[in-house]
């Protein structure tokens, strides 16, 4: 199953078999002064909302900007590099203003301002919902990726991941496994499949019941949406070029919807999970099987295994659960890690520890 994404453009799965094609990494890796500059024009924009939120006011109360410079952590920072794809970030100061905490930021030379709430669990990030902290898994020294265990070997290896569709770290996976499923082919049965709860709202929930639907009923096709849709998420292009109508997906949507109460849990906040995620209960019976914690969480043959996040490690980690190993496994894939969220540039640095979740 091959499908050419845009014309006269190789297809992804050839651009992932060739490692040292630089086509579509050129294609889709940002400009990285133009990424400085538009995170810095979003920034101000943010913060002009902010101060016609909270007015003039700018007395400064020593006490409370010690406060703020106290509850700023690294996890924030690390947090906006992972979002913006940052080579750097470093807090240069940080003093109350307008009651919320002003940093200033230094990334590649330029000055960067971001609020946060006085207790530093709240970032204002441009273009996005303010963010609690406590959201993000990335505090020092916490570790939600469950531990390492020996895979059980089969005939053919049963791989599922599960994800949130919008999670960049669910995206960051999907990335890297796609190259490994397309050269082991149907020698796996792999599925990707969804955490029990919501953590990116609305769009989200429908999105992952379209993804749900995809499988169920275009599975042929649902790699090639999938590769279409972990460029910029964009649901309406991906479906098109798939040659996947709406309408066609309407009774599956519907039928699943109703099965697993999906939006009915969603208009009810008072079923949501800890008050503030909707539980998306599709999968559910697999997340408490296996005791999904977040995304992403990698399930072979049974089992919850941890890797890295580049297709070579993945395709190695899938091949473990073989009892006879394919002449695909002698496969060599990327060994850099794509970086998280959406769009197909990678990074030097591997992580194995950061979900949502």
């Amino acid at each position: 199953m091959k499908k050419t994404i845009k014309k006269n453009t190789p297809t992804h799965k050839e651009e992932h078999h060739n490692v040292s094609s630089s086509k579509h990494k050129t294609c889709k890796m940002k400009d990285h002064f133009w990424q400085i500059t538009s995170f810095v024009l979003l920034v101000l924009l943010i913060v002009v909302g902010i101060f016609a939120l909270t007015g003039n006011n700018n007395e400064v109360d020593p006490e409370v900007a010690l406060e703020c410079a106290t509850n700023i952590g690294p996890d924030t920072q690390t947090f906006l590099i992972d979002t913006f794809q940052l080579p750097s970030l470093s807090l240069i100061s940080t003093v109350s203003s307008n009651g919320l905490c002003l940093n200033t930021f230094e990334i590649e030379g330029q000055e960067v301002e971001i609020y946060t709430s006085l207790d530093g669990e709240m970032v204002f990030v441009p273009g996005l919902e303010p963010i609690n902290k406590s959201d993000l898994n990335l505090a020092e020294g916490e570790n939600t990726t469950p531990e390492v265990q020996e895979i059980p070997k089969t005939e053919k290896p049963t791989v599922e991941l599960f994800v949130m569709s919008h999670c960049p770290y669910g995206t960051q996976v999907e990335k890297g496994i796609l190259p490994a499923v397309d050269v082991l082919q149907d020698t796996i049965d792999f599925k990707i499949k969804f955490v029990n709860y919501a953590m990116h709202d609305i769009v989200e929930v429908e999105e992952q019941l379209l993804q749900y639907c995809i499988q169920e009923e275009f599975n042929d096709k649902f790699n090639d949406y999938l590769y279409c849709f972990l460029e910029d998420g964009n649901t309406d292009r991906c479906l098109e070029e798939t040659q996947i109508t709406r309408d066609s997906l309407d009774t599956c949507i519907t039928e699943t919807d109703q099965e697993f109460n999906v939006m009915e849990s969603y208009e009810d906040k008072a079923s949501w999970l800890n008050g503030r995620y909707p539980k998306f209960l599709v999968h559910d019976a697999d997340n408490l099987k296996y005791g999904v914690q977040g995304s992403p969480t990698l399930v072979i043959n049974g089992t919850v295994v941890n890797s890295n996040r580049d297709s070579q490690s993945l395709l190695n980690t899938i091949c473990s659960g073989f009892e006879t190993l394919p002449r695909a496994c002698n496969e060599v894939l990327s060994s850099a890690s794509p970086t998280p969220g959406f769009g197909f540039s990678q990074t030097t640095t591997s992580t194995t520890d950061a979900t949502c979740g």
